[in-house]
């Protein structure tokens, strides 16, 4: 809903704002909208002033356990409204006062109540959404397996697996009776080891 400034009177008009005009449609998933309306009016002094209250339900995921969570936001607003933001900020850069803050500056004498509680409802999001203040996070003894962050190629992936094939054990001969057998391990044919016998076959069938 757009208002021109001109239309502004002394006598202050509210305006409840359907919900399908002003949600935001990607950034913020919002579940119900309680509360949301836009008061104007004009003042001697400061000029076009608005008031006005927001309270929905947004859900979204929790930062450290990214459980899903639905939480109230419910925020009142007062702002001023000036034209010509060229000439209020005439640096590149800088940081604004309490009063530019409290300010909505126009490009053009177009007062659009929709984009105004979008901004007010993307200003009250939260940093980091909790579904507690003492959570801990993924817990390390649920069977979570972490995700890559992007996808292995069939190359890399059987190049890591190509050490995984079996192999043939090293062979030597044995000194004693010339067959052959593992290095460094017991001979099998005569059981001897290094020279000295450690059992005997002859004896183990009897």
């Amino acid at each position: 809903m757009q208002i021109q400034l001109g239309e502004i009177g002394r006598k202050e008009k509210c305006y409840n704002i359907p919900d399908k005009n002003w949600l935001p449609v990607d950034d913020v998933v919002v579940k119900s909208v309680t509360d949301a309306y836009v008061c104007v009016r004009l003042t001697k002094a400061e000029g076009p002033v608005l008031r006005g209250h927001l309270a929905v339900s947004v859900a979204d995921f929790c930062s450290r356990c990214r459980q899903p969570v639905v939480y109230d936001i419910a925020e009142s607003f007062h702002y001023f409204v000036k034209m010509n933001c060229e000439a209020v900020f005439p640096e590149a850069e800088r940081q604004c006062s309490a009063a530019e803050c409290d300010t909505v500056f126009l490009e053009r004498p177009v007062l659009d109540l929709a984009e105004i509680l979008r901004e007010q409802l993307l200003l009250s999001l939260p940093i980091r959404t909790l579904c507690d203040q003492d959570c801990k996070g993924l817990c390390p003894l649920e069977e979570i397996m972490a995700l890559p962050k992007r996808r292995h190629s069939h190359s890399r992936t059987r190049k890591r697996r190509s050490h995984d094939a079996l192999k043939n054990p090293g062979l030597s001969v044995c000194p004693d009776c010339g067959e052959p057998k593992q290095s460094h391990r017991l001979c099998g044919s005569c059981g001897t080891y290094k020279g000295r016998s450690v059992f005997s076959l002859d004896a183990d069938l009897e």
